[in-house]
């Protein structure tokens, strides 16, 4: 994978510049997040915008370093990032509304919404497994809130379902900033006085990319369709 050889590249290159490294090493990081209440802020602003954009955000440059600099509070800091992300979804839904509602009126569209309001109907349990799912994972979330919030999904059950996936991904991010980076410098021979404190950033950044590329192995579209019948909504 490129992500990988971008990663080999940097190792190098921090190898015989361990200062150009600084920008991965998480210790750095929490000189920047301020007090308790300030990284608290920090961490909701981000996981909102993150949630605006259309593509995976690297969140853990912010909740780690809040949760490694404020180990006590790790349960606060996943909370707020949770709820942060789960209010950057909604202001999302907002904005692609009136988008939204422009795909719902497209005839090649009109049949496939049909068959995701069945599914809604009869496995709503189904689909709040797979909202929680999407909001746990790095999958793109509007592969399955587009076509549910045109069938008509309750709107309760979607934001509840949201919730616990993204609270539970950011919980995890927060208990890896808390527990997780000190196993991680001995594992990599690192630490506060190391000038090789860029190592952790890069195993970090590297579990984050196997999980999003065994993420993005799961084809849940395909299983959708050939367990269920339902197709992605075209745009035009």
């Amino acid at each position: 994978m490129i992500g990988f050889l971008i990663l080999g590249i940097l190792a190098i290159i921090f190898y015989y510049n361990p200062n150009w490294g600084l920008l991965f090493d998480f210790t750095t990081w929490t000189v920047f997040m301020g007090d308790l209440w300030q990284s608290l802020w920090i961490v909701f602003i981000v996981c909102i915008i993150g949630n605006l954009l259309p593509f995976p955000t690297p969140y853990t440059f912010v909740i780690i370093p809040a949760s490694l600099k404020y180990p006590l509070f790790f349960w606060f800091i996943g909370f707020v990032a949770g709820f942060g992300a789960l209010f950057g979804e909604i202001v999302g839904y907002i904005i692609g509304r009136g988008g939204r509602e422009t795909l719902k009126k497209l005839d090649k569209n009109i049949e496939k919404i049909d068959d995701w309001k069945k599914l809604t109907e009869q496995r709503p349990f189904l689909i709040m497994f797979l909202i929680f799912l999407f909001g746990l994972t790095p999958l793109n979330d509007d592969n399955i809130m587009i076509p549910i919030g045109l069938a008509g999904f309750s709107f309760i059950k979607t934001i509840i379902s949201c919730f616990l996936g993204k609270l539970g991904m950011m919980m995890l991010f927060a208990i890896g900033g808390a527990f997780g980076i000190g196993w991680i410098e001995k594992l990599a021979g690192t630490g506060e006085v190391s000038p090789f404190g860029w190592v952790e950033g890069l195993i970090v950044i590297a579990i984050t990319l196997i999980i999003i590329w065994i993420m993005f192995k799961i084809d849940v579209k395909r299983f959708l369709k050939e367990k269920y019948g339902v197709e992605e909504l075209d745009e035009e």
